[in-house]
């Protein structure tokens, strides 16, 4: 009877424990990314500790008290890179990524994606590459001041880092400033969930879309008793014939005795001369006869 009441209180503790420990909020997700806020300097105090040297273009600045790593071009059209490996504990399915950028005196390069942008890939333990990898976060315009990004994306199995880029992609001129990086664990099901939503909606527009092409491709059937309308070149829209549009070089339109047609020549041995063309099929169709009048 002694021993029971003696252990009984500690038992009843115990449980106690127990349930309010399954009942209290999880713990914040860990951080991945180390020093985000770049505040702690290396041993020399040039550069942010855990985070890798840019080659050219690079530096560690602060403003009022506050540190941030910036990317700066130092010519038009040299790539600037700041390249970081972010390990992924075992298990992890998506992850949550999170910055502040200040972009400034942007002016991109000769194509539209040579901006300012956040490059991002999958390896595994041997560092091959693994897909799908996140869409890179860019940026093609100065941003007013100081600005805060987020982006969410699934881990594909087998990951071990995230390479983590932000680039100045070979700009005319750009300076691109980084602070706050947090990468953090987060639950998979809204992304999956969202993306099955987005699949949904696009292939109720794919299919919307083909209902409208097979529709008017019965009309054009209809009306020409062809699927491939002014096939004899002859009704005209100004000098050219109707529904084909002008041509030129290997392939262009010729005239004998008021009869219009295409000449496709071959402009030098080897090289390909070719006519493209694609044609809608009505619904239900199921054989399709083709002919035309040739001379080579």
């Amino acid at each position: 009877m002694f021993f029971r009441r003696l252990i009984a209180p500690s038992l009843f503790a115990f449980f106690l424990t127990i349930l309010f420990a399954t009942q209290l909020p999880a713990e914040n997700p860990a951080e991945l990314a180390p020093n985000g806020s770049f505040e702690t300097g290396n041993a020399d105090s040039t550069w942010p500790a855990d985070w890798g040297q840019v080659k050219s273009g690079g530096s560690w600045e602060k403003e009022g008290g506050n540190h941030f790593i910036r990317l700066k071009s130092p010519e038009p059209g040299q790539m600037v890179m700041m390249y970081q490996e972010l390990k992924l504990p075992p298990g992890t399915e998506a992850l949550r990524l999170s910055w502040k950028q200040r972009v400034s005196n942007l002016k991109k390069g000769k194509n539209s994606w040579f901006d300012a942008r956040i490059m991002l890939e999958f390896v595994d333990d041997q560092h091959q590459k693994l897909k799908p990898a996140p869409k890179p976060a860019a940026t093609g315009k100065d941003t007013d001041g100081w600005q805060e990004r987020q982006v969410e994306f699934l881990v594909p199995p087998g990951a071990y880092w995230l390479q983590f880029m932000p680039t100045l992609f070979q700009v005319e001129t750009g300076t691109f400033d980084l602070d706050e990086i947090s990468l953090q664990s987060i639950d998979p099901a809204p992304i999956r969930q969202e993306m099955e939503k987005r699949n949904q909606e696009r292939q109720a527009k794919l299919a919307a879309d083909e209902d409208k092409r097979r529709a008017k491709a019965q009309k054009i059937l209809d009306e020409n008793d062809s699927l491939i309308p002014n096939g004899s070149f002859q009704a005209k829209k100004g000098d050219l014939p109707l529904y084909w549009g002008k041509m030129s070089g290997a392939v262009r339109w010729e005239n004998e005795a008021d009869n219009t047609f295409l000449r496709i020549e071959s402009p030098e041995a080897g090289k390909l001369a070719m006519l493209y063309r694609t044609y809608d099929i009505p619904k239900g169709t199921k054989a399709l006869e083709l002919s035309w009048k040739q001379r080579i």
